[in-house]
């Protein structure tokens, strides 16, 4: 599944880099048993969509959500709308205001200012809702068998680029429970998932919590963000990828 927490790493500028240090204890290295990324990748495309096949008809989504900050005890309603390979857009309503930044599959545009080109490059790099179906053995390592929150699960060391995140997916269901990253400014990112539902045959996560902070402050700023909607396959057109 896709980080669902794009859009306000766009908005606020943030871009993944090297793996952070995590509360998940290590349990057993990477070649005990017969345990490899593919088996834990196929785990989770099951889990999630019955099998990998079913995961790769997704061609476009829909979700709407609630999201709160922690700096604010107001929530702002989000629309979020997805077409492969990477045509976004992003519609934050809060007090009455309403804000758009997105990318048409050519261009990014914002009604809040002008995108960085890291931000285009950010949406121009998307290859589908599901960025695991294109982790291959290159780019994904299995670090090993990790207890996170008293669940055993996998740990998946993505490398992309200079880039790299932590993913882990719970050892018994299959469904991804954390990515962990790290800013180029040494800002820190934990985006947990949980309470996964049925939407049109898929799970999907409905509660989002992201917690973003840096070794100059004493507590970190968090995100949550309440899923009500996901919609698998939609009709979009490009109208719904304009300003």
């Amino acid at each position: 599944m896709k980080n669902i927490i794009l859009p306000f790493l766009l908005l606020t500028g943030l871009a993944f880099a090297q793996q952070i240090p995590t509360d998940s204890k290590h349990i057993t290295d990477r070649e005990a048993g017969e345990i490899t990324v593919d088996r834990v990748l196929n785990q989770y495309f099951v889990a999630v969509a019955g099998s990998r096949t079913k995961m790769e008809a997704v061609s476009s989504i829909v979700m709407e959500f609630e999201m709160t900050l922690s700096q604010s005890t107001e929530s702002s309603a989000v629309t979020y709308k997805f077409k492969n390979p990477n045509k976004t857009m992003i519609i934050i309503s809060f007090k009455g205001e309403t804000m758009k930044q997105g990318f048409d599959g050519k261009n990014g545009f914002s009604s809040i200012g002008s995108l960085t080109e890291k931000q285009i490059e950010e949406f121009r790099g998307q290859k589908g809702y599901f960025p695991e179906l294109n982790y291959t053995e290159e780019k994904a390592v299995l670090e090993g068998i990790f207890s996170l929150e008293e669940k055993e699960t996998y740990k998946v060391i993505v490398t992309y680029g200079d880039n790299k995140k932590s993913i882990y997916f719970d050892a018994q269901t299959g469904l991804k429970l954390r990515e962990e990253a790290q800013s180029e400014n040494r800002q820190s990112t934990i985006t947990d998932y949980s309470e996964y539902k049925d939407f049109d045959g898929y799970k999907f996560p409905t509660k989002i919590i992201t917690s973003i902070s840096t070794p100059d402050t004493s507590e970190a700023r968090t995100m949550s963000q309440t899923v009500t909607k996901y919609v698998v396959n939609p009709p979009l057109t490009n109208k719904d990828f304009k300003l």
